[in-house]
């Protein structure tokens, strides 16, 4: 018998655009080993040829604020990850609707969540998909302002509708 492996889970809060809530907004990505790999070839990329950045399709959930829709990308790079050498920035491009009693037009904007780390292997290493109970991490970039902070955060992505 064959014991399946699972992945690790990265949630991180995204920018704000409409919410006056502290976090409105957050993307889930799981730390397969496919992932991993493509953030570490990545980052090789970007430290071997001493570029700014490098910018690759990704799979990610995102949860968005009320009234706002994850765009359907013509091409695949709608959800995006930009890695740089000190971390990585997701990010989504979303579409708010237009509401013609307001006289609101229908908007655009993109949605960003920052991880910072101080080597990569910190991700990639570190979090390697496991048998075991696979792991969560809330990351905030510059950390929590406090451990109440972090743990409303963790109460709001558990108990997301």
């Amino acid at each position: 018998m064959t014991q399946t492996c699972h992945a690790s889970r990265l949630y991180m809060p995204g920018n704000q655009i409409d919410s006056d809530e502290k976090i409105g907004s957050w993307v889930e990505i799981k730390l397969s080993d496919q992932f991993l790999d493509r953030v570490l070839e990545l980052h090789t990329l970007v430290t071997h040829h001493q570029l700014e950045s490098v910018t690759a399709s990704i799979e990610a959930s995102w949860h968005l604020e009320s009234n706002w829709v994850v765009e359907k990308p013509a091409s695949d790079m709608g959800l995006t990850i930009q890695v740089f050498d000190w971390g990585f920035i997701a990010e989504c491009r979303a579409t708010a609707g237009a509401d013609a009693d307001l006289g609101q037009k229908e908007r655009h904007s993109v949605f960003q969540a920052v991880y910072l780390w101080g080597a990569v292997t910190e991700l990639v290493a570190d979090w390697r998909p496991t048998t075991d109970f696979p792991r969560t991490c809330f990351e905030k970039a510059g950390g929590w302002e406090s451990d109440g902070e972090e743990a409303a955060f963790r109460h709001l992505v558990i108990n997301d509708p």
